[in-house]
């Protein structure tokens, strides 16, 4: 009994019973409608009509009234299958047929047989009672048996024809087969594909996940042959919120193969894009000479975009989109519970106009964009598959004259790193004037065109919405991500100094300014000073106290390195001597931070110390003049190890550097300023290489960007990197935001004027150093020391010239042993100058230690003294 059902199941097929009844079913109902044809056409009745006469009158004669009447029992026979039974035959063919043809549009849709179409659609529409699984998170239990149902059919229709006919043994398979062991094979193949399981479903976190799993054989070649059968199935069974990658897992655990996806799917979200589903068919967009659809299939493809949109109203959809709603209209702004300040609104933003472009309003232009967005998706689907990415398109985003074209992709290791080529493939095929941006982060894909409708950005709206508690003084906008939420540029302990980058004409001063007037926006001059300067100009005069329009919070007079090279290369030696003095404030007062120092202060009655935010402009144009200094004037007037030294000891002490440049080439930026300053934002660059050196670690090629104020951000690392668009505000616009800030804090005050920045350069050989040694005392040795000097000799220098020697660091980092060294990789060399760098090291150790040690014995002297035997607690 058992062998006699085995045997059966292997060779039952329950598709070809249901195409045999189908066959039959047609071969009744065609001519069944072609006789109703032929009765309802005017002929018809007509010969009906004289056939009727005729027999009326064969009546009336005697030689045919006994025919007639032996005829008249056959006549009613034929009488009550036509006029009786023939309709009801007729609607029921009629049903059949239309209910047929809707099923075949769905099996030409789903890519599968008729009769497995059938199969999938029948048992869920009259045997499914789970409705109301819609009340417990699932979006559509229906749809979701239906995918099942799909999903196991394809799998079936991805046999070849012959592993059915095996299984059914049928006697045609066996030509040309290759032998029994093939057939065997074949047959098992068959079998396993009817034992899957299938299970789809929405989960109630969001995600719809669904699970295919082929059960393993008893033979090994049956499972190699199994395995080939469903290599790159993955991707033809892909779809409505499902992927799965293109190969399936072996899973010893379950013993079979499996394919698992798990995409984040939001029921609402389709309810909230009643607007996307409308377009007009007649645009520029839509014509076949502009390469579109044409307007008789645009037409067709609203219509079937509003069929799925009705269809996605659901109860639980409806709920998500009240939720969303809710949570968008109603959001609670948290970010005050554990914020350390407050946000402050300083500026009178009525004096910024609304931004418009082709005038038109920023509500139009989004439209107009998505509208044009939406229109290709299709095409970039279309393109990713020919360069072989499948994925699951989520969604689209615009912003700025960017359309952000986002799909899951499944863990496939079969996935490009590289997506250079695949920007230049991706290019040709859709025919842009532009590269295309493609990266990937967390299995989505993204693929940024250019959209050719400009989108505005509106700094008044960036400041209303962005929050209202913050963890540092220095706290800014950059700019806006394509669903318009704010990009934070906040410089703190995390990210103490930052790197921008662009070309000339992307907008590079642009988002400098904006970035500065949102950090404006939210302080006051008491906790934020700003000093400037200029590697190619004096972009920043109009920041000054001498300007028509003077901004409070400028520090000093604005460097112009190009006019002024002395002076530049002054401030950035005050801020280097700022560093070290706030340095051995915070050890006098034994703090590590600037708020903790300012606590000392205002517990004392005394001004607090501001943060400095240092804004050096094209620091390339002045870093590139220290080839102009003789060896024996680096050590002054360098700025390289300048900027080095602020970049590494500045972060407790409140100074942050903003340093900005136009290329991103490695011969104009020095790597020793760079690796202490690993936060990015980049506009478009020139090169290839650029990208690299711009956004390390992110694989963004902003060489591709062209569009002035778009911009990558790493501010929150580099695996987040932000793409956002930055506001434009004209000069005037700028000048009315400086007259805003007079008239809320006054008049311009330097903290330090050009005179005591250029005085304080000139006598810097004068001033003690940070280990207390009085200049007096500083031995410098004979010949004095420069940057050819072997290191050799450096290192026989005597312990009475290290208080020199450590001052002038410079000459071991920049020896041309040192800078040979790291080109050819000489671990001698290297070896040789870390230990002279370490031996420096101790020794300044020490000298700190001592220092510390007599302060605090003469602070016991002090106290014993003045204490004169009197209670110290008291005191």
């Amino acid at each position: 009994m058992i062998g006699y059902l085995e045997k059966k199941y292997i060779g039952a097929n329950e598709d070809r019973v249901l195409k045999k009844l189908i066959t039959i079913a047609i071969i009744i109902g065609v001519p069944a409608i072609f006789i109703e044809w032929i009765v309802g056409q005017p002929w018809w009745i007509t010969f009906s009509d004289h056939v009727h006469n005729l027999v009326e009158f064969a009546k009336a004669q005697p030689l045919f009234g006994i025919l007639i009447t032996r005829t008249q029992v056959f006549n009613g026979y034929v009488k009550n299958i036509f006029v009786t039974w023939f309709p009801v035959y007729w609607d029921a063919f009629v049903v059949i047929y239309f209910i047929g043809i809707l099923i075949e549009f769905l099996a030409l849709k789903w890519r599968i047989s008729f009769s497995r179409t059938f199969n999938v659609l029948v048992p869920i529409f009259f045997t499914f009672p789970r409705i109301f699984e819609y009340c417990v998170g699932k979006q559509t239990p229906i749809e979701d048996k239906i995918l099942e149902g799909k999903i196991k059919g394809k799998l079936k229709e991805n046999l070849n024809d012959s592993y059915e006919d095996a299984a059914a043994g049928e006697a045609s398979y066996r030509e040309g087969a290759g032998g029994s062991s093939a057939e065997t094979t074949k047959v098992a193949v068959a079998v396993a594909t009817r034992r899957s399981s299938v299970t789809v479903r929405t989960t109630a976190d969001g995600k719809r996940v669904a699970r295919l799993f082929v059960k393993q054989s008893r033979e090994t070649e049956t499972d190699r042959a199994i395995e080939n059968t469903l290599k790159g199935f993955g991707s033809r069974i892909s779809g409505n919120s499902i992927y799965f990658p293109n190969d399936p897992t072996f899973s010893p655990k379950d013993g079979g193969y499996i394919f698992d996806s798990s995409i984040p799917y939001d029921a609402g979200k389709r309810l909230g894009e009643f607007k996307k589903v409308f377009s007009d068919p007649f645009s520029l967009d839509n014509k076949t000479s502009q390469g579109g659809k044409g307007a008789i299939k645009a037409y067709f493809h609203i219509i079937l975009s509003l069929l799925k949109y009705v269809f996605s109203i659901t109860p639980y959809s409806i709920y998500k989109r009240f939720i969303i709603n809710a949570d968008k209209k109603f959001k609670i702004d948290t970010s005050t519970s554990n914020a350390k300040f407050i946000v402050q609104q300083n500026l009178d933003l009525s004096v910024i106009p609304e931004p418009k472009a082709d005038g038109n309003t920023i509500e139009v232009q989004r439209q107009k964009a998505l509208q044009r967005a939406n229109n290709r998706i299709s095409d970039v689907t279309t393109a990713l598959s020919s360069v072989k990415i499948s994925g699951q398109f989520k969604d689209v985003q615009v912003g700025g004259s960017t359309a952000i074209y986002t799909y899951t992709l499944p863990p496939d290791p079969n996935l490009p790193s590289d997506f250079k080529k695949v920007q230049e493939q991706f290019s040709n095929l859709l025919r842009l004037n532009s590269k295309p941006i493609i990266t990937l982060d967390a299995g989505l894909l993204k693929v940024s065109i250019d959209n050719n409708i400009s989108i505005p950005v509106s700094f008044t709206d960036m400041i209303k919405r962005r929050k209202t508690g913050v963890s540092n003084i220095i706290s800014g906008i950059a700019g806006i991500d394509p669903m318009g939420e704010p990009i934070y540029f906040e410089l703190g302990d995390k990210n103490p100094h930052v790197m921008v980058f662009g070309k000339t004409g992307t907008g590079k001063t642009v988002l400098i300014m904006s970035i500065l007037y949102s950090i404006m926006s939210a302080t006051d001059p008491k906790h934020l000073r700003v000093l400037y300067v200029d590697g190619k100009g004096n972009s920043f005069e109009f920041m000054s106290k001498d300007s028509a329009h003077p901004n409070p919070f400028t520090y000093a007079p604005p460097g112009d390195a190009s006019g002024d090279i002395e002076y530049a290369r002054a401030v950035i030696r005050y801020v280097e001597m700022e560093t070290r003095r706030r340095i051995d404030l915070f050890k006098k007062a034994e703090v590590s931070k600037l708020a903790d120092y300012n606590k000392v202060l205002e517990s004392q009655g005394k001004d607090i110390l501001p943060e400095i935010l240092f804004v050096v402009d094209e620091f390339s144009a002045i870093t590139q003049q220290d080839k102009d200094l003789k060896a024996s004037e680096i050590n002054k007037f360098g700025t390289i190890d300048r900027f080095e030294y602020i970049a590494k000891m500045s972060r407790s002490v409140g100074i942050r550097m903003l340093m900005a440049n136009q290329s991103a080439r490695k011969e104009l930026v020095p790597g020793k300023v760079s690796a202490n300053i690993t936060a990015r934002v980049s506009l478009g660059v020139s090169e290839p290489i650029e990208s690299e050196i711009a956004l390390p670690e992110t694989g963004i090629a902003v060489h591709l960007v062209s569009r002035p104020g778009e911009f990558y951000s790493t501010l929150k690392g580099p695996l987040n990197a932000e793409h956002g668009y930055c506001p434009y505000l004209p000069d005037e616009v700028m000048q009315a935001l400086n007259d805003s800030l007079v008239k809320k804090f006054g008049p311009c005050e330097y903290e330090v004027t050009r005179e005591e920045i250029l005085e304080s350069e000139e006598t810097q050989d004068e001033m003690v150093s940070d280990l207390g040694i009085s200049p007096e005392n500083i031995l410098v040795p004979e010949p004095e020391p420069t940057a050819e000097t072997p290191l050799d000799i450096i290192d026989s220098l005597g312990e009475q010239y290290y208080p020199w020697l450590d001052m002038h660091r410079n000459i071991i980092t920049n020896n041309t042993e040192a800078n040979v060294a790291l080109k050819y990789k000489l671990d001698e060399a290297n070896a040789k100058i870390q230990k002279l760098i370490n031996k420096l090291d101790v020794w300044r150790q020490v000298q700190l230690n001592a220092q510390n040690a007599n302060t605090h014995k003469a602070t016991g002297e002090l106290v014993k003294s003045t204490t004169n035997g009197r209670d110290l607690d008291k005191i």
